[in-house]
Order: C-alpha cells, then sequence, then structure tokens
C-alpha cells in the first residue's frame, strides 16, 4: 500500500482507519507492505523522536531518511520552477466574474513560459 503525505496517519485521520484494517491480517496471511511518503514526519517538535517512533508504529513501517550521500541527492534533483503571470483583472473577479471552466479555457490558451 502506498500512502502519500502519510505522516497524516494518525489520531482519527483515514489513513488511520484503514491501517486498524490492515492490522487485522496477521503479517502471515499475505498482509501487503506499506511505503508511506511524507516531507513532514514530524508533528511535535518538541519530541520529534516521539513523532518519528509514533509514525512507525502506526504504519507498522521504518522511517527511512537520506542521511548520506545528501549533496549528490541536491545535485541530481530537480528543482521547482516558479513562473508567475500577470492576468487580466477580469480573471480575478469572483462576484460577477467567469464560471470556473471558462477561467480554466483561459488558462489553457496561455503559453506558460519556461
Amino acid at each position: 500500500m502506498i500512502f502519500d503525505e502519510c505522516h497524516h496517519a494518525r489520531k482519527n485521520h483515514p489513513y488511520n482507519g484503514i491501517l486498524r484494517e490492515y492490522f487485522q491480517l496477521k503479517p502471515s496471511d499475505k498482509r501487503p507492505k506499506i511505503f508511506g511518503m511524507t516531507a513532514s514526519p514530524i508533528w511535535n517538535v518538541k519530541n520529534p523522536l516521539g513523532s518519528l517512533s509514533d509514525l512507525e508504529s502506526n504504519m507498522d513501517a521504518k522511517v527511512i531518511a537520506v542521511v548520506e550521500h545528501v549533496e549528490e541527492l541536491n545535485k541530481n534533483s530537480p528543482k521547482a520552477k516558479e513562473v508567475s503571470d500577470i492576468f487580466p483583472g477580469y480573471l480575478v473577479s469572483f462576484v460577477s466574474g467567469p464560471l470556473t471552466y471558462e477561467l480554466l479555457e483561459v488558462y489553457q490558451r496561455i503559453s506558460i513560459r519556461p
């Protein structure tokens, strides 16, 4: 099972509901493996190790992070490129402005510069 934003797997979040069902299966019953992804594994800055431990326990998983080769990772990871554009005033009028699909049509006609 793949969980994106797996740091939500706590308390009454739906992820935890799924995991409660998951734990009803014994590991010998071909229980699927879990792969969770998050950029925010720590929700309690006063107890970061506790946050990691809770996440591992809730997901029956092991937290793995890049510790070695960080420079190589940064060198080979694509960086997000911010693109901004100024739209005509009528596009931001929500009171009497165009409908969402009309805005999308206009947006699709605009060429985004790399």
